[in-house]
């Protein structure tokens, strides 16, 4: 969980990546949980390119010149974070909480089904599984 006064930047960068859409035909932003996404996955591949290096530009001398945020830059998109929110560190909470409290099986979802996956030498419950 991520406490709401580190998402401060939040609404400036909101600001910046809507000036962008703006910019760029066929951009858009996704907003996630505690990230935002700009995509020009639909955009000119080259201009594209090119706007993405002036809206990190934008970003770096403005809205999160002094945040605590991660700036990943996707093959066509640019996504702004609070530094340490990953996929690999929430795995890493969920095995520190299953390890605290001796659980030895975790929930997976596949295929819109949740399955029960047992430690080592369990058996999952799922033929050939």
């Amino acid at each position: 969980m991520v406490e709401t006064s580190n998402l401060d930047w939040l609404e400036s960068v909101q600001l910046v990546f809507d000036y962008f859409c703006e910019r760029t035909p066929r951009s858009y932003v996704e907003t996630r949980e505690t990230s935002l996404v700009w995509s020009y996955k639909y955009a000119d591949p080259n201009f594209g390119r090119q706007q993405a290096r002036d809206l990190l530009q934008h970003l770096w001398t403005g809205p999160i010149s002094n945040a605590a945020v991660d700036v990943i830059q996707g093959a066509k998109s640019v996504e702004v974070r609070p530094v340490g929110v990953s996929k690999g560190a929430a795995i890493q909470r969920i095995v520190s909480m299953m390890g605290e409290s001796g659980s030895s099986s975790l929930m997976v979802e596949e295929g819109g089904f949740m399955r029960s996956r047992v430690g080592a030498g369990g058996n999952n419950g799922a033929a050939g599984g």
